[in-house]
């Protein structure tokens, strides 16, 4: 946010193709959903007037991705995998 550096949490579900991602981003929270196509996820959220729409490279460990804001700044973000959850 503002071009500076934040950090994180984001926890990804993935049924077939489709994903839900939960971030958290002190102090907010914010829920999106997307689509996987080959090494490609594309992910969007709202939240009240604030959105964001990003296109994730999918590589072994970690998605890197950027996007616009519906402010419209540009943000560039890389979700590392800490762990694995198994429901």
């Amino acid at each position: 946010p503002d071009g500076k550096e934040y950090k994180g949490t984001a926890e990804i579900q993935q049924r077939g193709r489709v994903v839900f991602v939960q971030w958290d981003v002190p102090p907010a929270q914010f829920q999106g959903f997307g689509i996987i196509s080959g090494k490609q996820v594309a992910v969007g959220h709202a939240s009240g007037p604030y959105g964001f729409a990003a296109l994730y490279t999918i590589e072994k460990d970690r998605l890197i991705g950027e996007g616009p804001t519906s402010d419209g700044d540009v943000i560039t973000e890389t979700l590392t995998r800490v762990r694995q959850v198994r429901r």
